[in-house]
Formats: structure tokens, C-alpha cells, sequence
């Protein structure tokens, strides 16, 4: 790779040698429950402007962060497994509730209290959250499963002695 572009992770070259895998990569889902998560990284980005489905988003060029949550917990299967999940924060009043969750659950503020988002004090942060299964239609219409972040927890409910993660059956 050319010295003048930052390395992603992952990124290959136009010249790079790999192994030809082309199987399909299998994706983890968790049950429906309470699971521990890791930040993994934080992206500064906006609210699309563009048109989706015939609309555009009434949020359109907000600010957002993309935060990306390593969950772990055990399969269906019961097979510890790392779940990677992409999570969009609008930098707007409507949803200060789910930017005050995250903070509040990873301990960088407290509920009542005035705070500024530290965006950068993210990555390596841990807290619980509750998971749910998303179903959907897949673009070659087959069924398709998805976990979806409800809630971020407050420690001081949650406990420090918590399970590390929990089965919603």
C-alpha cells in the first residue's frame, strides 16, 4: 500500500497475495438477553442526505457517531461467541436518551447530571446491554437474524457482581 493512505484494517492491496476462500462467512447471533460489550471504536460521520426508499431522513446532515460494540455470550448452540455490531448515535435533542445511556453505562456520566460527551473516551470502555433478535428479509429474499442493541445499562442497576451474560429464556 502506498505510504500516503492511513491502513484499515483488513484493507488489501491491488498487488496483495491471499488464499482463495470463497465460503460464505458465517455470522453469530445472540439469543434475546443481557450481554457484556466492548467499544471497539468510535467514527465521526453525518446522517446520510440522500434519498432512501423515496424519502430523505428529516435528520438528513446531523452529526452522528458510529460506534462499534464487540458483544459477548453464547450462541443458540451454546458456543461462546464474539458479535460485532455498528451502532448510529444522531448528535440530535431527540435522542439525547440513547447518548446519555451509552455514557451512563460505561460510566462517563451519571444519570441528572450535566455532561459533554467524550466521543474519544469510548473505545475500550465496557458496560452491559440488552439484546434483541431483529428478523428480516435478506435482498435475495431469504430470512435473515440480526442482533439489535434496546438499552444500554447503568452499572449502579446492574451491579457489579452481574452475570456476564444472561439468556432471555
Amino acid at each position: 500500500m502506498s505510504e500516503a493512505y492511513m491502513p484499515i484494517d483488513g484493507a488489501l492491496d491491488f498487488d496483495s497475495v491471499f488464499t482463495a476462500d470463497a465460503t460464505a462467512k458465517e455470522f453469530s447471533v445472540l439469543p434475546k438477553g443481557t450481554y457484556p460489550f466492548t467499544i471497539e471504536k468510535v467514527e465521526r460521520d453525518h446522517v446520510s442526505t440522500e434519498e432512501r426508499n423515496g424519502k430523505v431522513s428529516k435528520y438528513a446532515g446531523c452529526p452522528m457517531a458510529k460506534v462499534a460494540f464487540i458483544l459477548k455470550g453464547k450462541d443458540a448452540s451454546g458456543e461462546e461467541v464474539e458479535v460485532h455490531r455498528t451502532e448510529n448515535f444522531i448528535l440530535h435533542t431527540n435522542f439525547i436518551w440513547k447518548i446519555s445511556q451509552l455514557f451512563i453505562s460505561v460510566g462517563l456520566a451519571k444519570n441528572g447530571e450535566q455532561f459533554r460527551p467524550d466521543w474519544q473516551g469510548l473505545p475500550t470502555r465496557t458496560g452491559q446491554c440488552e439484546v434483541s433478535v431483529n428478523k428480516y428479509k435478506k435482498r435475495d429474499g431469504s430470512d435473515g437474524e440480526s442482533n439489535q442493541i434496546d438499552k444500554y445499562l447503568d452499572p449502579v442497576t446492574v451491579g457489579p457482581t452481574a452475570p456476564a451474560w444472561k439468556s432471555g429464556f
